[in-house]
C-alpha cells in the first residue's frame, strides 16, 4: 500500500486549509459561530497550525449554529467546493456534514468501495447540550452512539465491527433504511426542554467528553497557519479532557493518521 510523502501531506493539509477559509469567511458574513475541534484544536494550541502528522481538519459548531450554518452553506460556496450531508448524498450514511474539494479523491482506508463522493474534506461537528435528568442523559447518549456506528458502517462496510456480538446486532439492524435511523437521530438530536448546563460532542471516540456549554461560546482568534480562526477561550479545559497532558509530543508509534489509500488532487 502506498503511503502519503511528507509532500504530498502538506498539500492535502493546505487544500483543506484553503476550505476552512472558505468556510470561515461564510460563517463570518452569516453570523453564524464556529470554531476549530479535536487535533485541529489540539494543532492551533500546540503547533499554531496542523499537527505535522495529521491528515484531516475538525470544526465544531453547536446544534442551533450547525442546522443555520447547513440550510444556507449552499447558496454561499464556490464552484469547487460541495457540502455533503446524508440528505443531499445517498451514499454518505453519517450524521454530520463535511465540505469537500470537488475534482480530487481522498480515501481512507475501509472506504475503497465507498458509494458517497469522494474528496479532500474537511468536518463539521455539531455539538449537543445534553439532558439535565442524568438517566435520560445517559439513555439518549447511548441510543445516539449505537445509531452512529449503524450509520457509520452503512456508509463504511468494509470495516469490520470490534467484536462479533456487535457484528451480529449491527448485520440485523442494518437492513433498516438509513433515512429511518436518520430520523430517530433527528429526534435525539432536538434540544431538551430542561437541558443541563453541559454540552457535548456528539461522534466519535470523544463522545461522551462534556464540558460546561459555555465553553463553546466564547470563542477568540487564534493562529493556525497563516490565519486566524476560532477557538474555545477555555481550550485547555476542553484539550485537557480530550487528551490529557496535550502539550507532551506522543510517542512515534502513537502519531496516529486516517490511513489514507488513495488519493489525487486533481489540477490542485
Amino acid at each position: 500500500m502506498a503511503l502519503l510523502s511528507t509532500n504530498e501531506l502538506r498539500k492535502a493539509q493546505l487544500l483543506q486549509l484553503s476550505i476552512l477559509k472558505e468556510l470561515d469567511k461564510i460563517c463570518r458574513k452569516n453570523n453564524i459561530s464556529y470554531f476549530l475541534s479535536d487535533g485541529t484544536l489540539l494543532g492551533a494550541i500546540r503547533h499554531n497550525g496542523f499537527i505535522p502528522w495529521d491528515d484531516d481538519l475538525d470544526v465544531g459548531m453547536t446544534r442551533e449554529n450547525y442546522q443555520y450554518f447547513c440550510k444556507i452553506i449552499e447558496t454561499h460556496l464556490p464552484e469547487n467546493i460541495f457540502f455533503q450531508t446524508a440528505k443531499n448524498d445517498k451514499g454518505y450514511g453519517l450524521s454530520f456534514a463535511k465540505l469537500r474539494l470537488k475534482g480530487t479523491k481522498w480515501l481512507e482506508k475501509g472506504t475503497e468501495d465507498c458509494s458517497f463522493k469522494t474528496g479532500i474534506y474537511i468536518d463539521i461537528f455539531p455539538f449537543d447540550d445534553v439532558c439535565h435528568n442524568i438517566l435520560f442523559q445517559k439513555i439518549k447518549c447511548y441510543l445516539h452512539n449505537k445509531i452512529e456506528y449503524i450509520l457509520y458502517k452503512k456508509s463504511y462496510p468494509h470495516i469490520h465491527s470490534s467484536t462479533i456480538i456487535k457484528g451480529v446486532c449491527v448485520g440485523c439492524l442494518y437492513i433498516i433504511p438509513k433515512q429511518v435511523w436518520l430520523f430517530i437521530l433527528s429526534l435525539l438530536e432536538k434540544k431538551n426542554k430542561k437541558s443541563s448546563k453541559s454540552s457535548r460532542y456528539n461522534f466519535g471516540r470523544f463522545f461522551d467528553i462534556m464540558v460546561d456549554k459555555s465553553v463553546y461560546e466564547d470563542l477568540v482568534l487564534h493562529k493556525f497557519e497563516d490565519g486566524e480562526f476560532y477557538i474555545p477561550r477555555h481550550y485547555d479545559l476542553v484539550l485537557t479532557k480530550l487528551f490529557g497532558d496535550y502539550m507532551a509530543l506522543p510517542p512515534i508509534e502513537k502519531r496516529k493518521t486516517h490511513g489514507i489509500v488513495a488519493w489525487d488532487f486533481g489540477n490542485y
